[in-house]
């Protein structure tokens, strides 16, 4: 089978830097402050309310676009601080396909970070009643979160169980706060922070005891690993669709939450398990999980107004912004920014910015004056 190449030799730094700059420099200062609040800065006609609540996604349609620092391959993401210990990026992709990527950094040890999964359904029954569905936005209002995204495969799923809260068993590990909610399954990786600061993917025995449980914070279990020892393996599953994935730095510190719009042309089309394993390389991830996606793929932050504001598109049936009930998520507890923090990075940002459009001028005029010269010369 010919391996898929590179994400990031076919999307060229150099060759997709000045669109890069030129739609950073596009975004006003409003926009700047935009990110840093999480308050619309416009109206977009798709930005209309999509759930009970009214809330409507704001950040993910209004944040720079992630830009270079120069024009190399391994030139830094610019990183917006959401709240101490929590960062966000995003990066769009033309090439091979049109995709939208977006990713949280969660430093491990930063001060009042704390990882908090699903946990048992108050009917709770091994393989039967394990965890109570529900959307990713209320699973982060529920536990007052951060950050939080979709987790495991699970059952039942079909067009009912997908639009309605209920009774699931995850397909997989799963455990919060020291506490099991499902056993490991083999073929099932999971992804564990423990209590002592620590994280890993692996895959966990099946009779885990409850010794080693009771160490854990967080865990979840996804389908396949997607980057192991900085390297993507070869992954014969080329499909594209949305997806969530999980990564870990190679010094352990930093965990990544990582997602990619799909199924909508115009916006996001999906991406292949070896782009998602590229993508967490790229920013910073050395091990890689990939979790549930699909229309279950969510991506949801908590606002300064204390209400969740979703950062993607999901596609749940088919049709954008729509939120799939899951059976279960993981997030983080963080505090809130030290003071100045937000309005330095505006400031950085808008440097960015005003760098950016000078460089883009002059690479049109240069542009312009390439045209002429060839125009002479013939």
């Amino acid at each position: 089978m010919k391996k898929f190449p590179s994400l990031f030799s076919s999307f060229s730094p150099r060759r997709s830097l000045a669109l890069l700059r030129l739609k950073a420099a596009l975004l006003t200062a409003v926009a700047v402050v935009g990110l840093a609040d999480f308050t619309p800065v416009a109206q977009l006609a798709q930005n209309a309310p999509f759930n009970a609540n009214g809330r409507i996604a704001t950040l993910a349609d209004f944040a720079p676009v992630a830009v270079r620092a120069d024009e190399t391959e391994d030139s830094g993401v610019v990183w917006a601080p959401l709240y101490r210990g929590v960062e966000y990026s995003q990066l769009f992709v033309e090439t091979p396909v049109l995709n939208k990527w977006q990713v949280v950094k969660i430093d491990l040890q930063a001060r009042g970070i704390e990882f908090v999964a699903t946990g048992r359904n108050k009917n709770y029954e091994p393989e039967k009643r394990e965890t109570w569905r529900q959307t990713t936005a209320d699973f982060l209002d529920e536990n007052k979160l951060a950050v939080a995204v979709n987790a495991n495969f699970y059952n039942p799923f079909n067009a009912e169980t997908i639009r309605t809260q209920g009774d699931s068993n995850l397909l997989g590990f799963g455990a919060n706060d020291g506490v099991l909610v499902s056993k490991p399954e083999p073929n099932r990786p999971a992804f564990v922070v423990y209590k002592d600061k620590t994280a890993k993917i692996c895959n966990l025995d099946p009779n885990i005891s409850d010794d080693e449980v009771k160490k854990i914070q967080a865990g979840v279990a996804g389908s396949q690993v997607v980057l192991t020892g900085g390297a993507v393996p070869e992954i014969k599953n080329q499909d594209r669709h949305p997806r969530t994935a999980v990564g870990i730095s190679a010094d352990g510190r930093y965990v990544y939450f990582l997602i990619v719009d799909g199924r909508q042309p115009k916006h996001s089309v999906g991406a292949t398990l070896t782009e998602v394993g590229e993508t967490l390389k790229y920013f910073g991830a050395s091990e890689g999980l990939n979790l549930d996606g699909g229309g279950s793929t969510t991506l949801v932050c908590r606002g300064l107004d204390g209400l969740s504001q979703i950062l993607n598109s999901p596609a749940n049936s088919g049709v954008p912004r729509n939120l799939r009930n899951n059976a279960n998520a993981i997030g983080v507890r963080a505090a809130n920014l030290a003071p100045g923090v937000r309005e330095r990075f505006e400031k950085k940002m808008k440097r960015a910015a005003e760098k950016a459009e000078e460089e883009a001028q002059k690479n049109a005029e240069k542009a312009k004056k390439a045209v002429e010269n060839g125009e002479e010369a013939k």
